[in-house]
């Protein structure tokens, strides 16, 4: 979990969260992010150091994640992703800045900061040096086909307290438009849909995609990234037969003629404290004096994240820093009939005015580079 600072809108408590933890508890009203970012950070620092885990004093839930998170990075980061890590300087800091402002923008690139000098920084407590790691991604993305404003805003969230918010989505004639841009790959009938958007990428050949769950239990963003996987493991068919309010219906996994889809629109602009890695120490050692120590401690674990989604298409763009003090220290289906032609079909109403997971995904990815628990308007647009 993240503290959230000035930059964002001040809200007590912030009703949006960042997390280094996929499998960390939702909670009703609090939208949750997560991005891959801080875990290349952290993968580039246990490099850095050359350790297999970065055990920190006093331990934290985050570090314990980060160090036992399984992915292969290649897949899931998308091209022209930056990563560094190394000792910190001057030039160091400029040069990170220019690649981060390069890549995710000017307001990406303010948070990566002034250099550090080596000094006394507490009475006792020497910085010998400082080293700096950075991971900093950032796509933009377009439906093949857009998506229509709704002129009308629509309420999101539980019916005792709803906010009225804007959307976009089809219906009618334009519904049966999107072909295989749009295809439904889970729905049970009872609540628990996954929808595939195709998206286009500003990278020639490179296949992207949009999921979206709905899921009336859901407990964590792992949770329903492994309804996704399954999912897409084994979606529904291109036909197959449902039973509904009495009778047999035909399923068509694409959006036909009719079939209505709406969401809200998505927009954050956030800079997120990750309070139980800040302060942190590890690789203690103990100078031939006895009475010198020399160890690491994480002076800040930082992550920028700004998001759109509308009816056009997607823009992400996110950064993660960390840089670490090296001090010293005095102190010591069913099956179908043979003519599904003959059977209705059913009508598909994807409608999410309510809590739903957002994912963003590279093909063959086990892990999708951004994924954004929905709950309550704090993340909508509102006029």
């Amino acid at each position: 979990m993240a503290l959230l600072n000035a930059f964002s809108m001040a809200q007590s408590p912030p009703a949006v969260e960042a997390t280094l933890n996929p499998d960390e508890r939702l909670r009703p009203g609090f939208s949750l992010l997560w991005t891959p970012c801080g875990q290349a950070a952290w993968d580039m620092m246990r490099q850095f150091h050359k350790v297999d885990a970065i055990e920190l004093d006093p331990p934290s839930p985050s570090a314990n994640v980060m160090n036992t998170f399984k992915w292969d990075a290649a897949k899931v980061l998308p091209p022209g992703t930056f990563v560094f890590g190394g000792m910190d300087s001057p030039a160091v800091r400029l040069h990170v800045r220019a690649q981060v402002e390069r890549i995710a923008g000017r307001h990406a690139a303010a948070i990566i900061g002034d250099y550090q000098p080596p000094g006394e920084i507490a009475p006792g407590v020497h910085r010998l040096g400082s080293a700096l790691f950075v991971s900093c991604l950032a796509q933009k993305t377009r439906f093949p086909g857009h998506f229509i404003p709704d002129p009308n805003r629509r309420a999101f969230g539980s019916e005792a307290a709803p906010a009225l918010v804007e959307g976009f989505g089809c219906a009618g004639q334009r519904s049966g438009t999107y072909g295989d841009n749009v295809i439904v790959l889970k729905d049970d009938l009872k609540g628990t849909t996954v929808l595939k958007f195709t998206l286009h990428s500003e990278t020639p050949g490179l296949s992207q995609s949009l999921m979206l769950l709905q899921h009336p239990n859901l407990e964590s963003i792992a949770q329903g990234l492994e309804v996704i996987r399954e999912a897409v493991r084994n979606p529904l068919p291109e036909l197959s037969v449902v039973e509904a309010s009495g009778k047999s219906w035909r399923y068509t996994r694409h959006l036909l003629v009719g079939d209505q889809f709406w969401m809200p629109y998505l927009k954050t602009n956030l800079i997120f404290d990750f309070a139980d890695l800040i302060g942190g120490t590890y690789l203690h050692k103990l100078a031939a004096n006895q009475i010198t120590t020399t160890y690491w401690q994480i002076r800040e674990a930082q992550q920028f994240l700004h998001l759109q989604l509308g009816h056009e298409g997607v823009l992400v763009e996110a950064v993660f820093k960390i840089p670490v003090d090296y001090l010293s220290s005095s102190e010591g289906s069913a099956a179908a009939p043979a003519d599904l032609s003959q059977l209705p079909s059913y009508p598909k109403n994807f409608i999410y005015n309510k809590p739903f997971l957002a994912t963003l995904w590279l093909k063959d990815a086990d892990w999708p580079y951004l994924a954004c628990w929905v709950d309550g308007p704090a993340l909508l647009r509102a006029p």
